[in-house]
């Protein structure tokens, strides 16, 4: 009975759809209509080139957060459960190279040191 189990809870697994979540900063110099411009319809072809991962084609959810160093946008693509991790790894990993190409910074925290005289 357990291994009869154990398939079947593999089997469910594989069923449920999971979603992959990517939260990816950029510059507050950077406006985010340009970002927009390039990162919307490039989500039609990262999901052309990893049909065999995604369910449907990622989809940008806006502006997640205004933090300290990046404006946060957030980007979701719907995978099979079992295909989480591969799926925002992958997600990230594709956003990232998009963004070296057009020249779209990703910020890293910064502090600024005000010396008193």
């Amino acid at each position: 009975e357990s291994v009869s189990s154990d398939i079947r809870n593999m089997q469910n697994r594989s069923r449920n759809v999971s979603v992959a979540v990517s939260d990816i900063g950029i510059c507050y110099e950077d406006r985010i209509e340009d970002v927009e411009k390039v990162l919307v319809p490039a989500l039609l072809d990262i999901y052309a080139r990893h049909q065999d991962l995604y369910i449907a084609p990622p989809q940008y959810m806006g502006v997640e957060a205004l933090a300290d160093s990046a404006v946060v946008l957030r980007v979701t693509a719907k995978v099979a459960e079992e295909n989480y991790f591969r799926g925002y790894r992958t997600l990230n990993r594709e956003l990232k190279i998009l963004f070296d190409d057009n020249n779209i910074g990703i910020p890293f925290p910064q502090i600024t040191v005000h010396k008193g005289e």
